[in-house]
């Protein structure tokens, strides 16, 4: 039963879309054949609100006159203008024809996808002051090892308080990649 109920629904939706796709055909080859006619088409080159025209010469350069009249033969030149335009046109009208019936070749990409790991992000929010301090501390003398020792810097602890720096830290997270700290106090 789900069978015939799915054939129905495919058979209905497939109806339109043939439909819609012959509208739009139908639609490119009028657009194609007016770009055509426009491109066959001659367009006097206009200038100033005049058509501009030029003297005919003959195989030498001169210019051709009128063997009655004796004066100079001239023709209208074209602008090109229009044609350009109209072959521009029929280019992009033939690509949207070409993809509606299926006809360009499937664009392959090709694409490099690399995949690191990154550090858990660690809640600082948990460590106290001198946690903190350390952490920065740790963090400068990893970028710039030039920088002064811990020992050489004033301590937050003696200036702030030395009731919350704790002598030995139980447990340290890792702060970098390069340093672990256990039970033991804080060395390299």
């Amino acid at each position: 039963m789900s069978r015939v109920i799915s054939n129905a629904l495919a058979a209905h939706t497939r109806e339109p879309a043939e439909e819609l796709l012959a509208l739009d055909l139908g639609r490119c080859d009028a657009l194609l054949s007016e770009a055509m006619q426009t491109d066959k088409a001659f367009h006097p080159l206009v200038s100033a609100g005049r058509v501009v025209s030029a003297p005919m010469l003959d195989s030498n350069g001169q210019s051709v006159r009128n063997p009655e009249t004796g004066d100079v033969l001239t023709r209208v030149l074209e602008d090109k203008v229009p044609k350009l335009a109209a072959i521009a046109t029929a280019v992009r009208v033939m690509e949207r024809r070409a993809k509606l019936l299926g006809l360009d070749a499937a664009t392959k990409l090709q694409q490099e996808v690399t995949i690191t790991e990154q550090e858990p992000a660690y809640d600082l929010c948990k460590l106290d002051m001198n946690e903190m301090h350390l952490y920065g501390y740790l963090l400068e003398k990893m970028h710039n090892p030039d920088s002064p020792d811990r020992a050489d810097r004033p301590s937050c602890a003696t200036k702030c308080r030395p009731s919350s720096r704790p002598p030995r830290l139980a447990s340290c997270k890792r702060f970098s990649r390069s340093w672990t700290c256990s039970t033991s106090p804080l060395t390299r």
